[in-house]
């Protein structure tokens, strides 16, 4: 399991999908944003209603789609995903589908990757997020006191 850490000043206002761009093209991806605004309505629609990014890697002949998040949303976004039949359609045609979801751990960015499998339609964790780094108790003087 790897994690993709991101850092960086312009980090600050990028959104989800953004990132997700970003880590999918460091991993060697063609991504492209395929969810569209529309106006009239004033809401966005995704491909097939759970499609955020579509990518395509031409080293393992992969073709994904992804539901970029926040970290806090990815469940609600897995469910609504699954719920959907065109995702068992995309799954069952050899496609891939993962859900990003993004949060700062330790000052930086980090994505919890989720991926949903064709047989069964359960998320599978893909990459988790790192933990928060707990405050070390350990003192150095205490290391020497056993020697005395």
């Amino acid at each position: 399991m790897r994690l993709m850490m991101i850092e960086g000043r312009d980090q600050e206002r990028m959104s989800p999908t953004a990132r997700t761009l970003d880590l999918l093209r460091r991993e060697g991806y063609l991504p492209a944003v395929v969810e569209r605004w529309l106006p009239g309505v004033n809401v966005r629609k995704d491909l097939w209603g759970f499609g955020d990014v579509l990518a395509v890697h031409p080293g393992a002949r992969a073709f994904l789609i992804v539901q970029a998040t926040t970290l806090p949303n990815i469940g609600s976004r897995l469910n609504r995903a699954r719920a959907l039949p065109g995702l068992a359609v995309w799954l069952n045609a050899g496609g891939l589908f993962e859900c990003h979801g993004w949060t700062k751990r330790n000052g930086r960015w980090a994505c919890k990757r989720v991926a949903v499998q064709a047989g069964d339609m359960n998320p599978v964790l893909v990459q988790a997020t790192p933990r928060k780094r707990r405050r070390s108790r350990w003192q150095p003087a205490d290391l020497f006191a056993v020697l005395q």
